[in-house]
């Protein structure tokens, strides 16, 4: 593998078809075998200390992320447990509230 400058990236295209190029010196469509790999160093397209700004800001957003997922769990476990037990609570009431309007009459022999 060949040395990269930090200043520059690659770009590696695999040529499916090679006559979609064509060279505008010669007029006619480079020489170029089917799936051949061309190598193209291009320039950074991000000043570095924008590229150190972002991955820095990725990073937080991972660590805040990781973070806040165990924490909503165990919200979400504790939330969900006691409105549950809200709920048992209303349905209680409801039915002592309506047992009078039901018209029930005991048994005998109480």
């Amino acid at each position: 593998m060949s040395f990269l400058p930090s200043s520059f990236d690659s770009l590696v295209v695999t040529l499916q078809d090679p006559n979609v190029f064509y060279d505008p010196i010669f007029e006619k469509p480079p020489e170029l075998s089917l799936m051949q790999k061309v190598n193209v160093y291009i320039p950074k397209q991000v000043p570095a200390d924008a590229q150190k700004t972002m991955e820095a800001a990725v990073q937080s957003a991972k660590v805040a992320v990781n973070a806040a997922v165990p924490g909503t769990i165990a919200v979400n476990l504790v939330l969900g447990i006691s409105l549950s037990n809200l709920w048992d609570s209303i349905n209680i009431l409801k039915f002592i509230t309506h047992v009078n309007e039901w018209k029930l009459s005991p048994p005998a022999n109480l």
